[in-house]
């Protein structure tokens, strides 16, 4: 039963000084920290990306939880996107894929997705991280934006979108995290005289997930986190919104399999484009080449809950950054688990 700890913040061109210890407060499982706008400014990043003080920094934090391992990291422009897991889980991770995919004008880099996906015990995890276009009249922009995320990671991935499927159903978890640039849909002037969930129940995000059949990781119950002062209040040139979410689009994918494949334990793999072997009949005569097309087996009952989604008042930047803890049943280890059978 994995824990992992999912972190997203925008920091606006800077390594803040503040005291980030919340953000790293606990010996999980897993650490996911997904940054835009990481020490450089978006067009600063085109000349000079260095992430160096932030990655020393992580490091540091990470370091005082306990052993830890990077599992990977994608990097994009101003975004960084690391994973760590406890290096006592290291032999269960594998097929691990590094994507970076851009999303602005002219296909510049400005705006986009970095991605890190693997198996844990031949269970297939993605992760993204996401910096969509900003301003609150443009949102059919991030809607095509995201439309177009969607095309391209199908079309790196090598995943065929059966009609009716998301192409992240693929994963048994997706987990989207970042910058959505998603406002409330109202004045500033009246935001101010609206209660949490007038103002909620007026978030773009709304749509957007309805459209793309997403969720938030657990119902927002935490302030807006954008758009800050260095006093920790908020400024006057925009709606305060939630921008920074964290989301997740689970498994919907229809578990079909041939009559000779029923006594089988098989699922195929979307990073490695194979299938993974948990168990095998006893006097098994299905060979490996007639296992074709879309053929998925479900071993293991997994089921994701989240115990924590907050937003923590760290100063330094005009958002706050949003903080999720989730915990994964079902997967479990096998010994007779293959995690690539040829």
């Amino acid at each position: 039963m994995p824990s992992i700890k999912l972190i997203t913040w925008n920091m606006k061109g800077d390594v803040p000084d503040s005291d980030i210890s919340e953000l790293f407060d606990k010996y999980y499982d897993f650490y996911v920290i997904g940054v835009q706008e990481c020490e450089n400014s978006i067009l600063k990043s085109f000349f000079a990306n260095s992430k160096k003080l932030w990655r020393q920094k992580v490091d540091m934090f990470i370091s005082r939880q306990g052993p830890y391992s990077l599992v990977g990291e994608s990097e994009q422009n101003a975004m960084l996107l690391q994973i760590f897991c406890k290096q006592s889980l290291v032999s269960q991770i594998s097929c691990v894929h590094i994507q970076k995919i851009t999303l602005g004008q002219y296909n510049l880099a400005n705006k986009g997705a970095v991605s890190v996906s693997f198996c844990f015990n031949g269970v297939p995890l993605l992760f993204s991280n996401f910096h969509l276009f900003k301003a609150f009249e443009y949102y059919q922009t991030r809607v095509v934006e995201f439309q177009r995320y969607l095309q391209k990671f199908s079309r790196e991935m090598c995943i065929h979108q059966q009609p009716n499927t998301h192409p992240l159903s693929r994963f048994r978890q997706a987990f989207l995290l970042g910058d959505f640039n998603m406002r409330v849909s109202c004045s500033r002037e009246e935001s101010d005289f609206k209660s949490f969930d007038q103002r909620r129940a007026l978030d773009q995000m709304t749509n957007f997930q309805s459209l793309f059949n997403l969720r938030d990781i657990s119902q927002i119950e935490f302030e807006p986190g954008y758009k800050m002062n260095l006093q920790g209040g908020y400024t006057q040139t925009c709606v305060p919104s939630w921008t920074d979410r964290i989301l997740v689009a689970d498994s919907n994918i229809n578990n079909t399999i041939d009559d000779k494949l029923k006594t089988l334990k098989y699922s195929y793999c979307p990073i490695c484009q194979k299938y993974h072997k948990y168990k095998l009949a006893k006097n098994n005569s299905v060979e490996m080449d007639q296992l074709q097309g879309d053929v998925y087996v479900d071993s293991q009952n997994i089921q994701m809950e989240a115990t924590s989604y907050k937003s923590p008042m760290i100063i330094g930047s005009d958002h706050q950054p949003v903080i999720g803890i989730v915990e994964i049943t079902g997967i479990t280890k096998s010994l007779q688990l293959k995690m690539c059978s040829e």
